[in-house]
């Protein structure tokens, strides 16, 4: 009885009208307020609230169970003493708006909440535990549009910009920033003069040009490499798939046709590139009877009849090298070598089948026993064109640890 109980409410699904929606959370928020379960309460209210008719159910439930009012506001309390980022910090007060749009809090209790999430704001703010910067949303969150929060998050942004962190948008918010103030106010000049320290991206640089136009242009010439790519000892095709590659992979890089004034000349000798494709080799695996699996033999097995099937294994490998080199105005500025070995076993099973004593045959599709699952699970095949691929993966790593290169791609 207990397992059908169990599968019967496995099969108990949400509503998807969401008139009969509203009401299946509110009934199931109903159902669990004795047991004292505040979370699971007070998100079965949300989902209710969310459904139109939710409000008017949940303020019913209210009225009729004063414990539920008392359970959501709890509930509401402990989202505010658990922020602790901007994105928690936001769907607390998302959460706050619901309940104040429903009109399910009195405005003394929406207050209190509010109040409560204010302190912590502007405490974590000041402490700098929970790092609020100028992306931080100022109509959701007000009290940090005061002049000592405005500070604090112009400082924490700018350190931010000269760490090696995702920025974009504090990137947008700052350039807002200097927008608001003035780009010859007193933080507008200080700002400039700490450009050249941060970190941005090709991609945020269309933000920094609004404000700052003459260091875009510098630094997005300075994001943009051109290069020259020769390729030596390999045929025109596999020069042309090296290239390919390197335009799809390394970011930042103007793959030029010629030398030329400002130039980087990449050459790419190939000096091993040792292909070996292994001959496949057939060999047929037989179970006697005895050696399956005892179901299996029992049900499907004739008597004495025995398990076949063909183990087929192959493999490839290639033992490559380059030398990776870097040439600017006429004088090396980089080589490297890069060298080693690819390659793996190619397994699979085929042609499962069972054998009678009178030599009749019919297709088995199972597993005869554990040997055959160890030879046969995870089968793989490996194929050169495969194995050419990773070369390619290793040839660009090289190619990445040229400095002027790297620093480039770094930046897109």
């Amino acid at each position: 009885m207990l397992l059908l109980g169990l599968l019967l409410a496995s099969c108990a699904s949400v509503p998807r009208n969401q008139e009969e929606r509203a009401a299946w959370f509110v009934n199931r928020a109903k159902e669990t307020i004795a047991q004292g379960k505040t979370e699971q309460v007070g998100s079965d209210i949300e989902y209710s609230l969310a459904q139109p008719t939710g409000p008017t159910l949940v303020r019913e439930m209210f009225a009729s169970v004063p414990r539920a009012n008392a359970i959501f506001r709890d509930y509401l309390e402990q989202r505010v003493d658990g922020v602790q980022s901007p994105q928690s910090t936001e769907l607390a007060v998302t959460k706050f708006n619901l309940a104040a749009g429903a009109s399910v809090l009195s405005p003394e209790q929406f207050a209190g909440l509010r109040t409560r999430l204010r302190d912590r704001v502007v405490a974590g703010n000041r402490s700098g535990t929970i790092l609020y910067d100028l992306s931080a949303n100022v109509d959701l969150l007000p009290e940090l549009s005061t002049p000592e929060h405005q500070a604090i998050l112009v400082e924490r942004t700018l350190a931010n910009l000269q760490a090696d962190r995702p920025s974009e948008t504090q990137t947008a918010a700052l350039m807002r920033y200097v927008a608001k103030i003035g780009r010859d106010s007193t933080d507008g000049r200080r700002i400039e003069e700490l450009l050249p320290r941060m970190n941005f991206r090709r991609s945020e640089l269309r933000d920094v040009a609004k404000q700052y136009p003459e260091f875009a242009a510098k630094r997005l010439e300075d994001a943009t490499l051109r290069v020259f790519l020769v390729v030596k000892n390999a045929d025109r095709l596999a020069a042309d798939d090296v290239l390919a590659v390197l335009r799809e992979k390394v970011l930042g890089v103007e793959w030029v046709p010629n030398h030329g004034p400002n130039v980087t000349t990449l050459i790419i000798e190939r000096v091993r590139n040792d292909e070996k494709t292994l001959l496949e080799q057939t060999q047929t695996i037989t179970y006697a009877q005895y050696e399956v699996n005892l179901v299996e033999a029992l049900l499907l097995m004739p008597r004495n009849a025995s398990f076949r099937y063909e183990l087929v294994t192959g493999g490839a490998e290639i033992d490559y090298g380059y030398v990776v080199t870097a040439m600017r105005d006429g004088a090396k500025i980089y080589e490297q070598v890069v060298r080693g070995k690819v390659g793996g076993e190619s397994r699979r099973c085929i042609n499962s089948r069972i054998q009678n004593v009178f030599g009749g045959i019919t297709s088995a599709g199972f597993v005869a026993n554990s040997d055959m699952a160890n030879r046969c699970s995870g089968s793989s095949t490996v194929s050169i064109d495969g194995l050419r691929k990773e070369v390619f993966s290793k040839l660009v790593e090289g190619v990445l640890n040229v400095p002027p290169i790297k620093v480039v791609h770094a930046m897109n």
